[in-house]
């Protein structure tokens, strides 16, 4: 990244991923208190995560992949899909407050309740949708073919793991959640 306003969106980007993090983890603790034990499948499916977010650390130190010409117009769409996107995945994660558990873990906490507030009431899975929509943005920042691989792949992924939600949202809350499943969209509202 050779210009100013390159670098800048860079580290707003990464700004936004820090402070998501560190949301993340300091709101774990108090979900952690009512989250069942986790299982085995939890640290093999978070080596995916942990790769994407590698591939990105590597170009953030200059490696340079799948590299892009650089273009302000194409970098400001991209901010704007980090900042869409952090957006969507906060407020996803705030309204589920303690009800939130790994998504590798599927598993339902005690006294688990139906999220269909805020964000929910239009979409089922708003973490997913703006950590998705975050990670192409970083790479379209970035100047990176990748956010096209990314889009490639995650979305097969990103829904595989949303109806396995799915299934075992259905078998605990049966026929609430199922009318909640035709009233939203998995993803994007109204279309997807």
């Amino acid at each position: 990244m050779e210009n100013n306003v390159s670098t800048i969106f860079l580290v707003i980007a990464l700004g936004l991923f820090l402070i998501r993090f560190i949301y993340w983890k300091v709101t774990e603790v108090k979900a952690d208190r009512e989250k069942p034990r986790k299982d085995a499948a939890y640290s093999k499916k978070r080596m995916f995560t942990t790769g994407i977010g590698l591939l990105v650390f590597l170009q953030v130190i200059g490696v340079e992949i799948l590299p892009i010409e650089e273009n302000i117009l194409v970098q400001s769409v991209g901010l704007l899909l980090v900042l869409v996107g952090f957006a969507v995945s906060m407020e996803g994660r705030r309204i589920l407050g303690n009800n939130w558990a790994h998504a590798a873990e599927y598993q339902i906490k005690k006294n688990h309740e139906l999220v269909t507030a805020s964000i929910y009431n239009y979409i089922r899975h708003p973490i997913y949708s703006g950590y998705f929509i975050s990670l192409v943005g970083i790479e379209l920042i970035l100047s990176s073919f990748l956010s096209i691989v990314f889009v490639i792949l995650a979305i097969p992924i990103m829904n595989m793991q949303a109806v396995n939600e799915e299934k075992i949202l259905t078998e605990h809350f049966g026929q609430k959640y199922s009318t909640y499943k035709k009233r939203t969209s998995r993803f994007i509202p109204y279309l997807w």
